[in-house]
């Protein structure tokens, strides 16, 4: 079957209450692809995998995710090993060797990330590093909105800042 064949399935399958429980496709896709619908202007999202398996409660599980997450001044790039969508509750969640891009030149590793698209939320429990040009910061959780573009690091926070960077950030 073609690529927008499946595509077509995945965007009917995601959207709540699209199809009655008999209805929904069941089973394992090659080239998933998954994107918002296009009236959603402020939350634009679109998450592709290798394989993807549907089961009956609406659960995609995904192997090798690539992920994009966009807002009015940022561009969020995510890969990793496996993902799944909960498409009731409206969340991407993905794990293993996750690295998040961002097109202001912001990279950041961890083990998990759940992005909340009802919420425009990142969230994770896990330990990351994050990295830009002149800046490193380390540490446990991290929340993440995309409405107000506050980041928290809950704990263990380290900080690493070149001289050049530190000359301009002291007081």
């Amino acid at each position: 079957m073609s690529r927008i064949f499946f595509i077509l399935i995945f965007f009917f399958q995601l959207l709540p209450g699209a199809f009655s429980e008999e209805q929904i496709p069941i089973g394992e896709f090659t080239n998933f692809v998954f994107s918002s619908p296009a009236e959603e202007m402020e939350n634009q999202w679109r998450v592709e995998g290798k394989k993807a398996v549907v089961n009956r409660e609406g659960i995609v599980e995904i192997e090798e995710v690539k992920a994009s997450v966009e807002s009015k001044s940022e561009l969020y790039e995510i890969v990793a090993l496996k993902g799944q969508i909960d498409k009731d509750n409206q969340i991407i969640h993905v794990e293993g060797k996750v690295v998040i891009t961002t097109k202001s030149g912001i990279k950041v590793k961890t083990d998990c990330l759940d992005y909340l698209a009802k919420d425009r939320e990142f969230r994770t429990d896990s330990h990351l590093e994050l990295e830009k040009e002149d800046f490193f910061l380390s540490g446990d959780g991290l929340f993440g909105s995309m409405d107000t573009g506050k980041l928290d690091i809950k704990k263990n926070i380290r900080i690493i800042i070149n001289e050049k960077q530190l000359k301009e950030f002291s007081l």
